[in-house]
This record gives C-alpha cells, sequence and structure tokens, in this order.
C-alpha cells in the first residue's frame, strides 16, 4: 500500500509536495489503524508502527531510485545504495507478514495436533498470563520439548494457547499434564469460541483437580 500511494501520487501530481503528501497520507493511515485497534481492543504496538514507518522509509527510497526527477544528480554508485538500501528496509518491514504467514500455514499443516512445544514457529501461539513464566526444555534424552509452566501469585495465572481456529469434525482435545511435586494441583481448563461474550457463563470452563 504504501509504495503503490507513493508511486501514484508522485506520478500523477508533479509537484514539490506531492512526495510529503504521499509520506503523511501513509504515515497518518499507520498511526490511524493503531489508533483503530487500541479503541476495538486489539493488539496495539509501537512495533507495528515503527514497522509501518519502516515501510514508509524504504517506498520513498525505491521511489527515488526508479524517479529520475526526484534526484537527477545521483551518480550510479549512489543510486545502487539507494536501491540496496530501500529493498533492505522493505524486506525487514515485510519480514513480520510473511513471518506470521508461515505460522499460520504451519498451524494449519499441524491438525489434529494444536500445539506440540516442539517448533520454533509454535512461539507466537502461546503466552502466559498472571505472572506465570513459561520456558521450553528438553523431555529427557529425547529431542521433544515440553512447556514448564511456573505460576504466578495471581488468581488466575497460566498459559494460553491460540490454536487453529476451525475444529469442526473434532469431538475430543486430549493433552497431558505433569506436575513434579506430590501436592495434587487444580486444573482449569477454559476455551473462548468465536461467539463468546467474554461472560464467565459463556465460556467453556472445566476444573480438575
Amino acid at each position: 500500500m504504501t509504495l503503490v500511494g507513493l508511486t501514484a501520487l508522485s506520478l500523477d501530481i508533479r509537484t514539490k509536495f506531492s512526495t510529503p503528501t504521499a509520506t503523511s497520507l501513509c504515515v497518518g493511515t499507520a498511526i490511524i489503524g493503531e489508533l483503530l485497534q487500541i479503541s476495538t481492543a486489539g493488539d496495539a504496538s509501537v512495533v507495528d508502527l515503527a514497522n509501518d514507518g519502516a515501510g514508509v522509509a524504504g517506498a520513498l527510497l525505491l521511489m527515488t531510485y526508479f524517479d529520475n526527477d526526484v534526484l537527477p544528480s545521483l551518480k550510479h554508485k549512489s543510486r545502487f545504495l539507494v536501491l540496496a538500501a530501500g529493498l533492505l528496509i522493505m524486506g525487514t518491514a515485510f519480514h513480520p507478514a510473511v513471518s506470521i504467514s508461515h505460522t499460520l500455514l504451519a498451524r494449519a499443516a499441524a491438525l489434529p495436533e494444536l500445539m506440540t512445544f516442539d517448533h520454533g514457529w509454535e512461539r507466537v501461539l502461546y503466552r502466559s498470563y498472571g505472572g506465570a513464566a513459561v520456558i521450553r526444555i528438553p523431555l529427557g534424552d529425547d529431542k521433544d520439548l515440553v512447556a514448564v509452566v511456573s505460576m504466578g501469585r495471581a488468581q488466575y495465572s497460566g498459559l494460553v494457547i491460540e490454536p487453529y481456529p476451525d475444529w469442526r469434525g473434532y469431538t475430543a482435545l486430549r493433552f497431558s499434564i505433569l506436575t513434579l511435586g506430590y501436592t495434587p494441583q487444580r486444573v482449569t481448563l477454559r476455551i473462548d469460541d468465536v461467539a463468546h461474550n467474554r461472560q464467565y457463563a459463556d465460556r467453556f470452563n472445566r476444573i480438575r483437580d
């Protein structure tokens, strides 16, 4: 979007204000997008905003390289450096999108396994909450990994997993939990489906000792 917007404005409006206008438009769109995520309980992030800014900067450099009217006095070597910098920045800006696409495809291909903790791409699909800490360690001499969850002091702390969203066709969920001590532990399993309203009675909650 950034590259298309900058190119379109710079080609269609040949004025000295075209590039600043296009840049302001793209940066403003990125800021508005993050603000909308805050107002809709989304996942707003300063990192995302910085990544958007990197995309704008990379697009500006690429536009500079391909448009002879922007900086006509640049020598061949300097123009090559501008191209290399633009491609590098754009590659960095697109990396999160490529990475999450790979994760989502791998998650879909792994069904019916929802989480094994063996793969690096799974790390963005689970997180701790309530002060809990989660680390992955080898299971004995095997290469398989397990997640070790150290509970926090909050009343509700634990591990959140974001599995593949479409479970149609499956009628059971199986998982294993081990404890290092001899004291019985209480485990709560909670499942939020796409239609849940964030009220306790609307969730799947089961407690097992």
